[in-house]
């Protein structure tokens, strides 16, 4: 087992970074190298661009950071668990351009994955405020008053929960305080907040609130099913007990 710790506070402030990958990345190696445990502590950053460019995959990134804080107890990549106490990030511009996507190569052998990922993920309080989001594939342009899924920016994306849990034994857990954002074809989500529990044979959502430019929303649900794959695959068999406000429109 090799395990790495980092310095208790790590900071940096006005620093740029520029990252240019011009051919594949080839591993030469064959070795099983054991992977780390991270004791990370606090990380800090303000005022910090990235810029990630990665030509072999036709993958661009520019993140500019105003004002990010997270304290993060543990990342265990050998067992596969990631603890953290407080994600914060305010301010902050997150732009992601991918190339087109590549055609189906014949008889391309496709590993077989799980429906349900091997990883235990805890994070107690997330405070994301007032930031903005872009994505663009290719040459995809944002239709004003249509939402294009291939190219889109959402600003004034806020996110505040009190609990995001995912374990390895098929549950999950999001305590939803508030989501808002404005999508720049002419959707705003105003406000939406809920609480959703996952356990291998039962999914509730609690308290659901959402309201848009145009309507509102207030209801629960409550399904149960035989196992969480079978729901997964099959979702409209499960049995489900549903209480639905009337929507208003605004």
């Amino acid at each position: 087992l090799y395990s790495s710790a980092a310095s208790d506070v790590y900071k940096r402030q006005n620093t740029t970074v520029n990252y240019k990958q011009t051919k594949p990345l080839v591993s030469e190696s064959q070795d099983t190298i054991p992977l780390p445990i991270l004791a990370v502590g606090e990380i800090e950053l303000k005022n910090v661009n990235a810029v990630y460019d990665s030509q072999p995959d036709e993958l661009k990134a520019n993140v500019t950071i105003q004002d990010f804080f997270a304290e993060v107890p543990l990342i265990n990549l050998q067992n596969q668990q990631v603890e953290v106490s407080n994600l914060k990030l305010h301010n902050s511009l997150v732009e992601l351009k991918t190339g087109k996507p590549q055609e189906n190569i014949e008889n391309e052998t496709v590993a077989e994955s799980t429906f349900w990922p091997d990883w235990d993920v805890n994070i107690n309080a997330v405070d994301i405020k007032d930031n903005t989001i872009a994505f663009r594939q290719a040459e995809e342009k944002v239709t004003p008053g249509q939402f294009n899924p291939l190219a889109f920016e959402l600003s004034n994306f806020t996110l505040l929960a009190n609990k995001l849990a995912l374990s390895k034994e098929e549950t999950a857990v999001v305590n939803l305080d508030q989501l808002t954002f404005k999508e720049t074809g002419g959707f705003e989500l105003q406000e939406f907040s809920t609480q959703i529990s996952l356990s291998p044979q039962a999914l509730q959502v609690n308290n659901l609130n959402a309201v848009t430019q145009k309507s509102n929303l207030n209801g629960s649900l409550t399904t149960s099913f035989a196992s969480l794959e079978s729901f997964i695959e099959n979702p409209d068999k499960g049995l489900s007990l549903i209480h639905i406000s009337e929507p208003t429109r605004q």
